[in-house]
């Protein structure tokens, strides 16, 4: 019987706390302000007054800090989450987050791998496939499945061969490699100039290694998801 009544909460209304920002100093201070209001309340020490304001001053201070830092974000972040494309575009509290099809219908992988940046970050759920046309005028992103852009920054990312041929070369700013398909770079540099390389976390280690060669000898910068982490660009 007890059991069924404690299944029945998670059905009820703020039956949970979610998407909520504590970082541990937060945590320290509300521990803090509910110790000094019991001391305050119950044992009625008046000196705890000034305290428990300067506690109470500084969580607020805290939390204007964070929605002022929220609302002044802008970044790309291409994740590091194994066998997997996941490219995230933020503006401020709005953001698209690309993912490849089998990962976007897997709600429990989004959720523990993503969950934490997303809500330090202050984010919703909004998620679409990286292979399909995705554009917002708010959020200042254009991306048709293969070249995109956002803010001041354009790329193009290539899970096959090189695409195209073309006499004069594109200018971009990165371009990203993702899948199993070997990529030849030295056809890829007829085609198109940019500032960087970013292998993301789909590629496989053999790729991963002809990608860092052949980089290595084009002298052209790159930046492997797998092995150095997720791919973070302040805008």
């Amino acid at each position: 019987m007890l059991n069924n009544i404690v299944g029945l909460v998670k059905y009820l209304p703020f039956n949970g706390i979610h998407d909520v920002y504590y970082p541990w100093i937060k945590v320290a201070l509300v521990y803090s302000l509910i110790l000094l209001l019991f001391l305050l309340i119950m044992r009625a020490k008046l000196r705890l007054v000034l305290p428990t304001l300067i506690v109470l001053f500084l969580i607020l201070l805290f939390n204007t800090n964070h929605k002022y830092e929220v609302l002044n974000q802008k970044r790309i972040a291409i994740y590091s989450i194994n066998k997997c494309s996941a490219y995230d575009f933020i503006n401020g509290n709005d953001h698209a987050l690309l993912v490849d099809s089998l990962f976007l219908k897997d709600d429990n992988k989004l959720n523990y791998h993503l969950d934490n940046s997303r809500i330090s970050w202050g984010l919703d759920k909004n998620y679409s496939s990286i292979d399909i046309n995705f554009e917002s005028e708010n959020l200042g992103l254009f991306y048709d499945g293969q070249f995109g852009g956002f803010g001041p920054h354009t790329f193009m990312r290539i899970d096959d061969k090189i695409p195209f041929i073309t006499a004069d070369p594109i200018k971009l700013d990165f371009v990203i490699i993702s899948g199993k398909k070997k990529i030849d770079l030295k056809q890829l540099v007829k085609v198109v100039r940019f500032n960087r390389l970013i292998i993301d976390a789909s590629v496989p280690w053999w790729k991963q290694k002809s990608l860092k060669e052949q980089a290595e000898e084009l002298n052209l910068k790159y930046y492997n998801v797998s092995k150095q982490g997720a791919f973070i660009l302040e805008i």
